[in-house]
C-alpha cells in the first residue's frame, strides 16, 4: 500500500476543540475553525478524538462517527483537501495508514460514553496551508432510532507537523448502480495523480467483477473478482473488511477520456469510490 509520508517528525498541536456540544433530536450544528499555521512546517497527519454520550432510552443506536455529518477540511486557496462525512473517516484512516489498520467505531447506547481515536496521515505543504476546518455535527436522530432525549458531543483535533513531499486530497464518488455494467471512471476527478483509490459497496456479494484501466487501453483490462481483493487484503493488510475494498493501483494520471472503472453488478447498489491523491 502506498505511503504518502516521508520524513516524519512529530510534533502535535491542538487545531480543534469542542467540548460538550449538545446535539438535539432534529437539529443540525455547525461549527468553524481558522487553523494557526506553524510558519515553514508541512502538516503529516491529524489526530482525531470524538467522544459521545448518549441520553435517554434508545430503541436502536449506530456508530458514534454519525455525530459528525460533515467534517471538511480547505486550504488557503478555497479548495477542499477532504469534504466527508463522520462515517468515511475509519475507512479512510484504514486506506492511508502504512498497516492498513481499521477500527470499528463503538455504538452510543443508553447513558454511556463511547471514544473514537485515531489518527489520519494526510499530508498539506505549508504553501497549501489550512484556511479553516469546518464541522457540521449531525441532529442525534441520526446516531438514534427512537427514543433518545439527546446527546453531548465532545471533538478534538490536532495537527502533526513535519516535511511531507505533496498535498493529498481526498475525493469521495458515491455513485447508485443497477445489475450490469456500470461505467464510473467518469465521476473520477480528471488530473488528479492518484496514490490510493479504494471502494466501498452495500452488499458484497453483489459484485461480480470490476474492470479497471490507468490507461484505457484494451489490454490493460482485467476484470478483477472480489476474491482477489479479499486475498490481497488479508495478505497485506490486518484483515479484509466486508464491503470495502482497496484498489492497490500504482499511482497514475487520471483521465476521464481513458482511465476506465467498471463494476459489473449481479443487482442494484451503492458503490462510493474514494480516490487519494494530488495535482
Amino acid at each position: 500500500m502506498a505511503n504518502p509520508l516521508q520524513n516524519v517528525q512529530l510534533s502535535a498541536r491542538n487545531i480543534v476543540s469542542y467540548s460538550s456540544v449538545s446535539l438535539s433530536t432534529s437539529a443540525t450544528q455547525e461549527s468553524q475553525v481558522i487553523v494557526p499555521v506553524v510558519k515553514g512546517l508541512d502538516i503529516i497527519g491529524f489526530d482525531l478524538q470524538l467522544s459521545v454520550t448518549a441520553t435517554g432510552t434508545l430503541s436502536s443506536a449506530k456508530n458514534v462517527l454519525y455525530a459528525i455529518q460533515r467534517l471538511a477540511i480547505v486550504d488557503k486557496s478555497g479548495s477542499p483537501v477532504m469534504d466527508v462525512a463522520g462515517s468515511d473517516l475509519n475507512k479512510l484512516v484504514y486506506w492511508l495508514s502504512p498497516r492498513g489498520t481499521y477500527q470499528t467505531p463503538a455504538t452510543s447506547t443508553q447513558n454511556t460514553a463511547e471514544t473514537f481515536e485515531s489518527r489520519l496521515n494526510l499530508p498539506i505543504k505549508y504553501a497549501d496551508q489550512v484556511a479553516y476546518v469546518q464541522v457540521t455535527f449531525a441532529p442525534y436522530s441520526a446516531l438514534a432510532t427512537s427514543g433518545c432525549t439527546g446527546a453531548t458531543v465532545s471533538l478534538g483535533m490536532g495537527a502533526y507537523y513535519g516535511m511531507a513531499q505533496k498535498t493529498m486530497r481526498i475525493y469521495k464518488s458515491a455513485n447508485s448502480v443497477s445489475s450490469g455494467v456500470n461505467h464510473l471512471g467518469f465521476n473520477l476527478q480528471d488530473g488528479v495523480t492518484a496514490v490510493i483509490m479504494g471502494w466501498t459497496v452495500g452488499t458484497e456479494s453483489y459484485v461480480t467483477d470490476v474492470i479497471f484501466s490507468r490507461f484505457g487501453d484494451i489490454d490493460d483490462y482485467s476484470a478483477i473478482v472480489p476474491q482477489t481483493f479479499i486475498n490481497i487484503d488479508t495478505e497485506t493488510v490486518s484483515g479484509h473488511e466486508t464491503g470495502m475494498f482497496n484498489l492497490y493501483v500504482s499511482p497514475f494520471v487520471i483521465s476521464k477520456s481513458n482511465t476506465k472503472l467498471d463494476f459489473n453488478m449481479s443487482s442494484s447498489d451503492t458503490v462510493t469510490v474514494y480516490t487519494i491523491g494530488y495535482y
